[in-house]
């Protein structure tokens, strides 16, 4: 079922696409200069259902015919995400960015919300809704840096909450096709929908990222679960690795994979897509829906697979050398196109 949904807008990514590489030509030439150094598939998100595939989805979920319309909310999409791509590459990889994007995120963020405006009955409302999720966004951010960058934050419930705050401004598509359609009751539980959606991706991303974000002294849940693990195991290590953690890399990555780490982690990140498929229960039909159930289903293969590949010595478990590559192999190929 998932994988006809993405073949109903083959015909209308390349049109969608058209429009967002011919909207970034109308910026300065300097910025179009910056901006086409970063891989266009990244800006847009190929291939996830938050990327190229969101107004579509968001469309069919509020039952808005118009493709237009869901054209347009896709523009204001692609331009609200670059907007935050753009900012986080200038955040955890610095060193290999021009340091002169920063002025062109503000031009992506006017943009977007142009674009958006242009769909919106209600103007008001919308820039309301908009000054919300900008501010919380920021403020997440904010807290971010100050958890993560070169410190190590508790894995909890408050942490793995922000994970959806740091990105809510890809909200600002719900509350836009909200509104067209007169279904402003529909902004409230599909936000909340895209929040745990975003929580349930971004865990399993940083499975993958681990040992780059480890380096960058960005220290993302994965990290910060498997340090606080691998203390409890080691504590006379505890003050060396919390001074320290990137000269422990190769502990940390038998401690990541781990059979206890990798559950608690994936059995998390399906936690968060189980909460949103309840929230998008009141839509009668919703593409949204079948892809979080296909991810929870490829989540749990995955661990039966590692399970399986238990080795047991010294009656401690582990998992074999060649569960990283199946882990990080399997966890692109389930949040990428079916």
């Amino acid at each position: 079922m998932c994988e006809k949904r993405y073949e109903l807008y083959e015909n209308a990514l390349p049109v969608l696409r058209e429009m967002c590489l011919s909207y970034i030509n109308t910026f300065p030439p300097h910025v179009v200069e910056l901006v086409r150094r970063i891989p266009f598939d990244d800006l847009i998100g190929c291939r996830k259902y938050l990327g190229e595939y969101y107004s579509f989805w968001l469309g069919e979920t509020l039952s808005i015919p118009d493709q237009e319309i869901l054209l347009d909310a896709g523009l204001a999409s692609f331009l609200g995400r670059s907007y935050v791509v753009i900012q986080d590459l200038l955040i955890d990889d610095y060193k290999n960015h021009d340091p002169n994007l920063i002025f062109s995120i503000g031009l992506f963020l006017a943009s977007s919300i142009e674009e958006y405006l242009s769909i919106v009955p209600a103007p008001s409302k919308f820039l309301q809704s908009f000054h919300g999720l900008l501010s919380t966004f920021i403020e997440a951010n904010i807290v971010d840096q100050r958890k993560h960058r070169h410190l190590l934050s508790p894995f909890d419930d408050t942490a793995i909450l922000e994970l959806g705050e740091k990105t809510c401004v890809a909200n600002c598509t719900v509350v836009a096709l909200s509104l067209f359609a007169e279904k402003e009751f529909a902004i409230e539980p599909i936000s909340n929908v895209i929040n745990r959606s975003i929580i349930g991706l971004q865990i399993c991303e940083d499975i993958m990222d681990w040992e780059e974000d480890l380096i960058r002294e960005n220290h993302t849940l994965p990290v910060t679960l498997s340090i606080q693990m691998f203390i409890k195991d080691c504590p006379q290590l505890a003050d060396e690795l919390l001074e320290a953690p990137a000269t422990f890399v190769n502990d940390l990555r038998q401690q990541i994979y781990h059979p206890d780490t990798l559950e608690q982690l994936l059995h998390e990140a399906n936690k968060h897509f189980s909460i949103a498929i309840n929230d998008l229960s009141q839509f009668s039909s919703s593409p949204i829906d079948d892809h979080l159930r296909a991810a929870i289903k490829r989540n749990n293969n995955l661990l039966e697979v590692l399970r399986n590949m238990l080795v047991r010595a010294d009656n401690v478990s582990r998992y074999s050398a060649e569960a990283k590559t199946i882990v990080d192999t399997t966890l692109k190929q389930n949040f990428g196109k079916p």
